[in-house]
Formats: structure tokens, sequence, C-alpha cells
């Protein structure tokens, strides 16, 4: 029994990636449709983006259990958040590259959650759209 399709992206590589986690593990995403997305990237950077998928998973899911009590997910400091903030780094030499903020579902982020600077609106082909800080790299869903 598959539990999970895995739906890819057919944006033609047009458009920026996001490291988001993904149940999946590749955890690169497009930023317009929000499907896996494959890039090539150097293998030791895949494996950190696979180990960081990994990290990030063990954090989701403490923050599901404890009834999203645990803050580690939001901390700008958090060992999670500060290793995939680093990885977009290294995989904007490639492509670029933006990191997806977990939000809460009903929180209106309108300022970067690391430098605080107003958030800028990066508008895709679908109905979700996405504010991003083009100086940190960082991005999330822009909820109405």
């Amino acid at each position: 029994m598959q539990l999970f399709v895995e739906s890819r992206c057919s944006c033609y590589n047009q458009y920026p990636v996001v490291l988001q986690y993904n149940i999946l593990g590749s955890g690169i995403v497009c930023s317009n449709c929000n499907l896996l997305r494959y890039v090539k990237f150097p293998v030791a950077l895949m494996k950190k983006i696979s180990d960081w998928n990994v990290l990030y998973a063990k954090v989701y899911k403490k923050w599901l259990d404890e009834d999203k009590g645990y803050k580690e997910i939001f901390d700008v400091y958090s060992i999670v958040n500060r290793l995939g903030l680093e990885i977009v780094n290294e995989m904007g030499v490639f492509k670029k590259t933006y990191y997806w903020w977990h939000v809460d579902t009903m929180e209106k982020k309108e300022r970067c959650p690391v430098c605080n600077k107003k958030l800028i609106s990066l508008k895709n082909d679908y109905s979700t759209s996405h504010k991003v800080c083009k100086e940190c790299l960082v991005l999330v869903n822009d909820v109405e």
C-alpha cells in the first residue's frame, strides 16, 4: 500500500526553489507550484539537505506531539533553523533558494523572523502566495 504519491514540479526550472521539510525526504520544492523539485547539487550538499530534513522531521513531530507548545520550530537561533539557513546559502550558489519558515496557520507575517525587515510579496501562478526576505532568503506563506 502506497501512502504518499510523489508529485513533481513541471515549471521548467524557471522559479527559485525552497528548502522545506518534506515527508518524502527531498526537502526541495518549487516556489511556484510547491511540488518536489529535482535539482542537481553536489553530493555533499545533498547529504546536508537530507540530514536537515531528518532533523526538521524530529522538531516538527515534537511540535505536533506537544500540542504546538514546542517553540524550537519558530526559534531563529534553533539548530534546525540555523542549519537550514546555512544550507540555503550553499544551495544559492547553484540555484536561487529560499528557506521555508514555519508559521502558525493563523499568524500573518509582515516582517522577516530573522532580521525584522518588511517582507515582500512573491507571486506565483497558483492560489498560494508567499512573502520573502531578499536578504535572509526566508519565505513564509502569506496568510490571507
